[in-house]
This record gives structure tokens, C-alpha cells and sequence, in this order.
């Protein structure tokens, strides 16, 4: 307590970076040497009510599958935070609710916590001006191998005039979310060792 009040009265002093928050779908650009390799539409976690057990009850649920499962199910958890208490409460519900059977329920605004089905093939949906910025940003941080974040409502349109932004560029992407069984025309990770190898994609 002591400690908290303490953060409490320096507050004033402590720098904040505040970000609006964007409107719209969080997408995953996959690039090597400039070149889109594939592109997804991350979804944020969700579960189906059963009609018989309390959504925490369903959560604990899944994240034991996850274990269970292991691999690319079983390398996030969700968590019982903040964001998942505010975005079951803004469904009318809380972790004690009993969703109706079939009844899908959104537990995270966030995307870091879905599973690999949350992630859906969304090479087709991106216009050519989309492409070119997610390179753009690759290359302005000088990253060969680069997984460009995106926030858009709308990928067919440039980021400009739907409102979109660019989140982040990762230098290290994973591929386990492009591995959603839902294959699109390139294996990411085939792509990759061959642009590695000198092949052609």
C-alpha cells in the first residue's frame, strides 16, 4: 500500500505516452527483401457458450486445451486481466454468465492472446497501396524477414483514407500464426528459406 500511494503522489512526474486508439482489424504483413509473402487478419480470442457453464468456467477450459495441446495452441494463455473483464462486461455479461449454447463470446479487444484459428488468409483482401506502405515500413527500419502490423477497417483502400495506421514492425516475426490451417498460396516458411537460399519465391 505504502508503495502504491507513493506511485500515487508521483504521478505528475512520471512521463506517459498516450496513443489514440484506431479503428478497425489488426492485420499481420509478412515480408522478405520487400516482397509480401503473406498476409493475415488476426481476430481477437473468442469461445462458444455451451449453455451450461459460466464463462470463466469456459476460459479455464480452453486454456487447458491450449496446454494440452501445446504447439501453436498451447503458446498463449488468456489472462484474466483488466481487458478481459471490461470486454465481457461491455457484452452484458461477466465471468459468472452463463453464454446461451451456440452464443459466441469476444473475451479480449486485444489480439495477442488468440489461438491460431482466430487468424484468417487475408492476402486477397490488401490493394496495392496497403502493400506498398507495409514494405515502406520494412525497409525504413532496414528489416530483410519483417511482419508489418496494421490497423484498418478497411484493407482495400489506402491507410490514409480509411483511417488506418501502421502499429509496428517486427523484426523477428513468427510464423505459427500464419499456420492457421487455413492455407493460402505460399507456406511462409517455405517462402522464407528459399528467398534465404537464393531461390526464387
Amino acid at each position: 500500500m505504502a508503495r502504491l500511494a507513493r506511485m500515487v503522489t508521483d504521478v505528475h512526474r512520471v512521463p506517459l505516452l498516450i496513443e489514440h486508439q484506431v479503428a478497425g482489424e489488426n492485420y499481420r504483413l509478412l515480408y522478405l527483401d520487400g516482397v509480401l509473402i503473406d498476409a493475415i487478419r488476426r481476430g481477437s480470442p473468442t469461445l462458444a457458450g455451451d449453455g451450461r457453464h459460466r464463462v470463466g468456467e469456459l476460459v479455464a477450459r480452453m486454456n487447458a486445451e491450449r496446454v494440452k495441446g501445446g504447439g501453436q495452441r498451447g503458446q498463449t494463455l488468456v489472462s484474466t486481466d483488466l481487458d478481459y473483464a471490461r470486454t465481457v462486461a461491455a457484452q452484458g455479461l461477466t465471468p459468472d454468465s452463463i453464454p446461451a449454447s451456440g452464443a459466441v463470446v469476444r473475451l479480449k479487444t486485444t489480439i495477442n492472446e488468440s489461438a491460431p484459428e482466430n487468424s484468417h488468409p487475408a492476402r486477397d483482401a490488401l490493394c496495392d497501396a496497403v502493400i506498398e506502405q507495409g514494405a515502406l515500413a520494412a525497409a525504413t527500419v532496414g528489416a530483410r524477414w519483417a511482419g508489418v502490423d496494421i490497423i484498418t477497417v478497411d484493407p482495400g483502400v489506402p491507410l490514409q483514407r480509411a483511417g488506418g495506421v501502421v502499429v509496428e514492425v517486427n523484426t523477428t516475426p513468427g510464423l505459427s500464426m500464419h499456420l492457421h490451417g487455413r492455407p493460402g498460396e505460399v507456406n511462409p516458411a517455405v517462402a522464407l528459406l528459399r528467398g534465404l537460399a537464393g531461390h526464387p519465391r
